[in-house]
This record gives structure tokens, sequence and C-alpha cells, in this order.
């Protein structure tokens, strides 16, 4: 007897009972998440995480970077501008630091102080030949940071002038303090290498140039202390794209896309292309499997196989056809929701473009066409897979298997870096080198730990919530000021606009230029009446209201029989001359096919008045001949 299927807990979906269904899921989470945001005639406001509006503000922008990629907040040195013109108040971000969690109980330092130090000072977190360039040409092997103050710059030399002091008759000693290195020998040159002196100089240098010591001592007890570093793990690539990038350095999603994108411009093609894509009525994967070996599309290297792949496919549904590739990908359906979204998401404006013609595809300037998003995954799988297969036997062999691919490395450890970002972090808040040394292991891990939590992302936040909290403060003291109080009269001039934010400037403009004798108000700009208009150059009637309304009743303009002849100028003007002729001619293709019935039926017999006056004003290129050449080419027939 085969087991019984438990119920699912309070609160969680059921998990799906099938293949398709569990791929039916993933499309519609991927769907959620791409923009929504179709072919743009009007501009309107459009809010770019709607999908993760249920989420907290910093919640919702830390997860859309994640998975769409962007920046949440303004760079830190726009947020230190603001503070420098008073728009970021001191208070304010005084308030934010006190509001942050305690740091680590065994912190070498004052941990308020060392984030105050990274939010108002800037850092450099480089690694490599950036950090190289840094020592090297930037000065600072012999130079603290500009980061630091004067107030920690002045106690760091002072202590360190103080540890080496003793040292100075001890060239062993000193050595040893100032760059690791037991051996004098590897000491003198280390110390030659890094500063220019001799460690004979040394003792004199202590009161000659105590900041290029104070700098090298500091360098070297850090770079002695990197091993206590804790490197947190990566997380392990989603898609194969990803894994093969750590592993070969090839980005597979530029071959890729590079294919896709002809054939998804093609298929939703609006009249701009000079050849319509045919076959688009069985849908992008339809016509993708029928015409893609047709031409020498897929001549490219990467390419090559794809013949055989559509060929295989033909007459599949989508569905079925995403299954097939995400099995040879060696894909676990557990994993397929997270796999297909980070696939989709990858070229997000075509997606959500096709998402959004599929839920409504009206919203087609000129031709709607059946567009799907589960043949967008199909057709882009059957190229990607392609493209792997052959990224991967170029540089892993040519055995090499898609479902069977290496783990990616993980990224190596830069040691430098690490003793970098020691050494700033002792910088901001005055620690010199023997303080650094006397420091536990754990209390080293502590501190750089506490510098990786408090990043550019976590800084940035903070420095947002001052930003945002002066301009609370602000609005807030305002309106309480104003709480219970009443114009004394009414206003003798009523103001109703919009009430989206467009029209704000409008009405803060009149209120305080007006003062009590203004009163503006807000209502929908539709004003209740909810229309669609086509104009007579339009190819398709607009919706005049709110987007979530829909309109009830559709107004269209016709010409009367007396402006028959300028409207048919309007609607089919003469040939353009120089260099935008064949680009306007390109693009008022298809909406002439589509107006000149209706401009035809406009005004079915000829007009005498029109086509003399515009006979009075003959001239190539003008309205009134074109309007007459039509016109007395109607009477002919």
């Amino acid at each position: 007897m085969s087991p019984s299927r438990a119920a699912p807990a309070p609160g969680r979906a059921a998990e799906p009972a099938s293949s398709a269904e569990r791929l039916a899921r993933a499309v519609a989470r991927a769907r959620r998440l791409l923009p929504a945001q179709g072919p743009i005639d009007t501009f309107v406001h459009h809010n770019t995480l709607h999908a993760f509006e249920h989420l907290p503000f910093e919640a919702a922008v830390r997860e859309a970077r994640d998975l769409l990629g962007g920046e949440p907040y303004l760079p830190e040195a726009r947020y230190r501008e603001a503070l420098a013109r008073g728009r970021i108040r001191e208070a304010d971000l005084e308030v934010e630091l006190d509001l942050l969690e305690a740091s680590a109980p065994d912190l070498p330092v004052e941990g308020r102080a060392l984030r105050r130090a990274l939010l108002l000072r800037p850092t450099d977190d480089a690694g490599g030949p950036g950090l190289a360039w840094l020592l090297a040409d930037g000065g600072l092997a012999r130079r603290l940071s500009p980061a630091a103050s004067d107030e920690a710059r002045a106690r760091l030399v002072a202590a360190t002038r103080a540890w080496l002091a003793p040292l100075a008759g001890d060239p062993r000693a000193l050595g040893e303090a100032l760059t690791g290195e037991v051996d004098p020998a590897r000491a003198e040159a280390r110390l030659r290498d890094a500063i220019g002196f001799t460690l004979d100089e040394a003792p004199a240098c202590l009161w000659r140039d105590p900041e290029g010591l104070a700098t090298q001592a500091l360098a070297a007890a850090c770079a002695r202390r990197t091993g206590c570093a804790v490197v947190p793990p990566e997380p392990e690539p989603v898609r194969h794209r990803d894994r093969l990038l750590r592993l070969t350095g090839e980005d597979t999603d530029d071959l890729t896309h590079a294919a896709l994108i002809r054939w998804v411009s093609a298929f939703l093609d609006q009249g701009v292309a000079y050849w319509p894509m045919p076959l688009r009525e069985r849908g992008l994967l339809g016509a993708f499997v029928a015409l893609a070996g047709r031409g020498p599309a897929f001549e490219a290297p990467a390419l090559r196989g794809l013949g055989a792949d559509l060929a295989e496919v033909a007459g599949h549904a989508a569905a079925a056809v995403v299954e097939r590739v995400l099995v040879a990908l060696g894909v676990p359906e557990a994993a397929w929701d997270v796999y297909v979204e980070r696939t989709l998401l990858a070229l997000p404006g075509w997606g959500g473009m096709v998402a959004v013609l599929e839920a409504d595809p009206g919203l087609a300037p000129t031709t709607p066409v059946p567009a799907r998003l589960i043949d967008l995954l199909a057709v882009r799988l059957l190229i990607e897979r392609r493209v792997l297969l052959d990224v991967a036997r170029r540089h892993l062999g040519p055995a090499a298997r898609l479902d069977a691919l290496p783990p990616a490395p993980p990224p190596a450890a830069d040691p430098g870096r690490v003793a970098w970002r020691l050494r700033q972090a002792c910088e901001l808040v005055g620690a010199a080198a023997p303080a650094v040394l006397r420091w536990s292991d754990a209390e080293v891990a502590a501190l750089l730990a506490e510098v990786a939590a408090f990043g550019p992302l976590e800084r940035r936040a903070l420095w947002h919530r001052a930003y945002e909290r002066a301009h609370r403060e602000q609005v807030l003291a305002a309106l309480a000021a104003n709480r219970g109080r009443a114009p004394a009269r009414p206003a003798p001039l009523q103001v109703v606009t919009c009430l989206d934010e467009r029209n704000e400037a409008l009405r803060r403009h009149l209120e305080e230029a007006g003062g009590a004798r203004v009163e503006t108000l807000g209502a929908a700009g539709f004003f209740g009446l909810a229309i669609a208009f086509r104009g007579l150059d339009d190819a398709r009637p607009a919706a005049l209201c709110p987007v979530v309304a829909r309109p009830t009743h559709e107004v269209e303009e016709r010409p009367t029989d007396c402006a028959g002849v300028s409207a048919r100028a309007r609607l089919t003007p003469p040939p353009a001359r120089g260099p935008w002729a064949s680009a306007r001619a390109v693009g008022l293709r298809a909406l002439r096919a589509r107006r000149r019935g209706h401009a035809g039926s406009a005004s079915s017999r000829p007009c005498p008045s029109s086509c003399a006056r515009s006979s009075r004003a003959p001239g190539p290129g003008r309205p009134g001949a074109w309007g007459a050449r039509s016109c007395r080419a109607r009477a002919r027939r």
C-alpha cells in the first residue's frame, strides 16, 4: 500500500503533485519579480519594487539588490556631502548610532567610536593590484591613511615611539618590531624596501620621521595577525552560468543574450523592423523551432548542435521543453523555483515585457502577439544549454558534462587585504602596533568581524536613516505646529488638480504665493470618467483613467466631410527627405497600414472648398499641396 500524503502544515502551501505543477509555480514566482512595465506610450508612476511591498523598506531593498542588482542607497560620498551642507544633522547621526546593537563583548576597541569613524572617514577596501598601488605609488607604505583623524594619528605615533624607544640599542629586537623578521639581515632588507630606512637610521627616525616608523610597525603587526580572520563561506552558485564563470572566467550570458535578444525583439516587433517575423501566430517557441534551422543564425561555434536539439523538441509543448532541458542540466526538481527565477531575471527587461503582454495583449501598440513567459524560458534554455556546453568543453575538456560540473572553487584568501582592513581600523581609532600584538586571537577576529559587519551596505543604510530622520522631524514639527489651526474664513480661490506627485510643485507654489486666499484640493485626474480615447492619429485607443480602472466608454475622433483632405494629409505625410527618411518610413509603416482604411472611410467624396484653400498655398512637402493632389486623385476615380 502506498503511503498516504501528509497534510500540509497550517500556513504552508502543499507541495506540487507533479513536475508540471512545480514548473508552473516556478514560472509564477519569477513572473512576480519581473518588472511589470509594458510598451511605454504614456509616462505613469511605476513601483519597481512591487514584488517586495510586503517587506519593510530596508529588507525590501536588500532583497531586491540580491535578486535584481542595482544599488539600494546613495553612495557614501553623497551622504557625507549632505552632512556637510546640513541636510543630515550630526544629532540624527548620533541617534542612529545609539540605536545600533551593542558591540561584541571581546572587542578590543570601543565599538561606537569605530563605527562613527567608519562613517565619517572614507576608507578604501582595496586588494590585489589596487592595494599594491596604494602602498607603492599612493605612499601609504610610509604614511598613515588620510582617513585617520589628527587625534588618532597623534595617539598612534606617540604609542609607537614609546614602544620603540627602549629598543633603539638592540637592532635585532628593533628589526623584529618594525618588520616581524627575526633575522636582522632580512629585517634590514624589508625595512629599506618599505620606507627607505636602515636599522641604524631607525633610532634617529623616531624623532625625525615618527609617522613613517609608526606606519611600518603597524603594517607589520597587522600582517602578523591576519591568521585570526574568519572568512565566511561563499554561497554555492545557483545557475550553471555562475559556476562556469568562477571556473573559467567566461560569462555565458554574453553569448546567450546576443542570440536571444534578436529573436525576442523580432517576435515582439511593432512595425519597426523592415520585415515582420513570420509564424508569430505559433508563439515564440513555435516560431523559433520552425525558423531557427533555416538560415545562418546559428553558425556560431558556441551554438553548434542547436539544430539537432530543435528537431528533437519540434511539436513539444513549452513546459515539456523546459523540463527536458532542466533535466539535461542536472537541476533537481527541488531547485527549479530558484533556478527558473534567476534564469528569467538574467534578462529582466525582455522577460517583463513578455509577461505584461501575456497578461494584457491589448497593450501592444499595433500588433498583439501571443507572448508567453514559458515560451521565452524554453527558448532561452535551449540556446543557453548549447552555450554552456561549448564553454565547458573548451575550458574543462571535451568530456565535460553540464550535469556533473566540478564545484566552484571558493574565492582565494587575500592576506594582504585582511591586513589592510585591520590596519585601517587601527588607524581610525588610534591603536598602535604594540596594542595589536597584545590582542588575543579572539579579539582580533572580533574586530575584523565588526568591520565586515559594518560594511558599505550597513553604513549606507544608517546614513539613509539619518537622512530621513531630519526630513521626518521637520515635517512632523510643522504638522504639530499647525495642529487644529484652520483658516478664519473660506479661501476665495480654490484650485483642483490631480492628486499625484507631479502636481505637488504647482500646489505648493499657489499656496505659498496666495497664502490664506488660495486653497488647493486633490482629486482623481479623470474626474470619474473612465474613458478610452482614440485620436485621428492614434493606432489604438488610450485609456484616460487610472491604471486600476478599466474604461467603460470609448471616444473616437473622426473627421467631418470638409476635413477629409486635411485628415488624409495628417495620416499620409509626404515622403521625407534627408538622413532620417528611412527611419521615419520604417516607424510609420505599421501605423499607415492600420490608418489607411480608417482615413479612407472618413470622407468618401471630395471637398472643393478644401481643395481651393489648399491649392492656394502649394509647395513641395506642404500639407496643402499634398491634400490637393490626394483630393483630385479621388475625384478622378
